[in-house]
């Protein structure tokens, strides 16, 4: 809150403080949207020679929709994330415009946190999403191998709060879907999707 003279003295202090001496890696989670001064923290990453995770969602419709709902379950329980099963939000109702104008962020996000990790030159590993759903021991194994220390036992503090099928987590999906069914996004929706077999009814029909 303190703007770039703040955000870069709390970042020098968390990489000189004494735990980096307890430590074989030290880091932080961010998003290039929250550097005051990016060119002042490109330079600091690359004085420490740091490395870089750098996390992404290939799939960008899934990416929006989690963004909303992650607002919606925020307004409903003050906090961005899931921590507790017991904690659910259900499907939702999704707003055409809203989900137009957090694609379109969420692209040029996307874009502009590239170009950033790009220009640094660092040691970068990329990881997505899906990696972490698919394999997440092996991915979480690459990511130590990449910093140099000992693999250990890691389970992740959140639970999903969107499924992976959107048809159960959108109550207007196929109204939203429609809306995209002539762009490169249509086929995003229907990842994840669980096909159910027909009834011996329906299949006799």
């Amino acid at each position: 809150d303190g703007g770039p003279a703040t955000q870069a003295e709390w970042v020098r202090r968390w990489y000189r403080s004494p735990v980096i001496g307890r430590h074989r890696a030290v880091g932080m989670s961010t998003k290039v949207a929250d550097f005051c001064d990016r060119d002042q923290m490109a330079q600091r990453l690359q004085a420490m020679d740091a490395r870089i995770i750098a996390l992404d969602r290939r799939n960008a419709v899934k990416l929006t929709v989690s963004i909303i709902r992650a607002r919606q379950l925020r307004q409903t329980t003050g906090r961005w994330n899931r921590f507790s099963p017991e904690v659910h939000m259900g499907p939702t109702a999704i707003d055409i415009s809203e989900f137009t104008a957090r694609l379109t962020e969420t692209l040029d996000r996307r874009t502009e946190t590239q170009g950033f990790v790009d220009a640094l030159a660092l040691p970068t590993l990329q990881i997505t999403y899906e990696d972490l759903h698919r394999s997440f021991d092996d991915t979480l194994a690459a990511a130590c191998d990449f910093l140099e220390v000992a693999p250990r036992p890691i389970a992740a503090t959140t639970f999903k709060n969107t499924s992976d099928d959107l048809r159960d987590a959108i109550t207007n999906f196929d109204e939203l879907r429609s809306h995209y069914s002539d762009t490169e996004f249509a086929q995003m929706f229907d990842e994840g999707r669980v096909e159910t077999a027909p009834s011996t009814t329906e299949r006799d029909r």
